[in-house]
């Protein structure tokens, strides 16, 4: 697997451009989540709040990309600094 670090602002032209990825990210709870999910809508003009699908749990989710870790797409692993 490859691996490389991307910016916050750029991971989000990085997912729109996927049909799916892998994630992990801070939930406002501080728990870690993993998830494997699809973009689907910006949820406000900031950028920082995405709406995603997750593909395991058939359901809606929020991404804060303030608090993204990192993301996997194919086989590339990005960390998201």
């Amino acid at each position: 697997m490859n691996s490389s670090s991307i910016s916050r602002f750029k991971t989000l032209d990085l997912i729109q451009s996927t049909p799916y990825f892998k994630c992990s990210f801070i939930k406002k709870d501080n728990s870690l989540r993993k998830m494997t999910c699809s973009f689907k809508e910006n949820k406000n003009n900031s950028n920082s709040l995405l709406v995603v699908w997750d593909i395991e749990n058939d359901g809606y989710r929020h991404i804060n990309l303030d608090t993204l870790q990192d993301i996997t797409i194919k086989d590339t692993f990005y960390k998201v600094v």
